[in-house]
């Protein structure tokens, strides 16, 4: 059986037909083959190549198609951590312990802001913006609780504050509105329905996402500062694989976080 291969530079074309003759395009190389499969190159000049009719069951066309390979999952190859191979070029230490702060800070704040029964302690730690820098707010303001849905904050001592304070109340996630009288603020605590469920759970992932943040700028940090040591082409794609690493797990353990803190607020979804 004889059969010829046609070939260009985008594709490659078999075809096995049962006519004597085929059209050939001038100049193209083929590669030609008899039943003994002895395979040999020619290119042609003429237009038309001869070959010897073949069964009509072989009249077959095959066309070379492209595949791509499959991405690969997440997390289906584990890098080797070695804080000691990290050590020389980078601290590691401090890279770690930089980025359990982040998320300890993420935690706190959960307990403290992304609760459904808000507080007085809730609002004393906030950090409300003074021209001489942020202060936290139960140093310019006296807080008390009226009642159990109201919290009263006294502001006559610090009246030119009152702006900054009910900023910072609002921006802080606690899904609150504070009402003005004079220089007194009435923090109206909301009931516990399913609207202010997502609202503090829209919060909480507001503040999540804030700390990937925190947690991709301390990426940045080392890389930059791994950027200025001396080191092996080696050494430093190891390194840079390394911190990019420990921004994927930190990030991931923020989403864990974030998840069991909306599951916490809401147990339906």
């Amino acid at each position: 059986m004889n059969c010829t291969l046609y070939l260009n530079q985008s594709r490659v074309l078999v075809r096995l037909c049962r006519f004597h003759s085929a059209l050939v395009p001038r100049g193209v190389s083929t590669l030609y083959g008899d039943q003994n499969q002895n395979w040999s190159v020619r290119r042609h000049q003429a237009v038309t190549c001869h070959r010897e009719p073949v069964p009509a069951w072989q009249n077959l066309m095959f066309v070379q198609q492209r595949s791509y390979a499959k991405k690969a999952k997440k997390g289906s190859t584990k890098l080797e951590i070695r804080p000691g191979d990290v050590n020389p070029f980078i601290s590691y230490d401090s890279l770690i312990e930089k980025m359990e702060r982040i998320l300890e800070r993420l935690n706190q704040d959960f307990v403290k802001y992304v609760s459904l029964q808000t507080s007085v302690g809730a609002f004393n730690d906030l950090l409300v913006s003074t021209d001489g820098g942020k202060v936290p707010l139960n140093r310019l303001v006296q807080v008390s609780q009226k009642n159990p849905q109201t919290i009263i904050m006294n502001l006559a001592a610090t009246p030119q504050y009152i702006p900054a304070v009910k900023n910072a109340i609002v921006s802080s996630g606690m899904n609150v509105n504070p009402q003005q009288d004079g220089s007194t603020l009435f923090v109206p605590l909301p009931k516990v329905t399913r609207e202010h469920r997502e609202g503090v759970a829209k919060s909480a992932k507001i503040r999540a996402d804030k700390t990937k943040v925190h947690i991709r700028e301390v990426y940045a940090e080392f890389l930059k500062k791994l950027r200025n040591v001396k080191c092996s082409a080696n050494d430093e794609h190891y390194v840079k694989a390394v911190l990019l690493e420990i921004n994927h797990q930190y990030c991931d353990k923020c989403d864990a976080m974030l998840k069991a803190k909306q599951q916490e607020l809401l147990p339906s979804k």
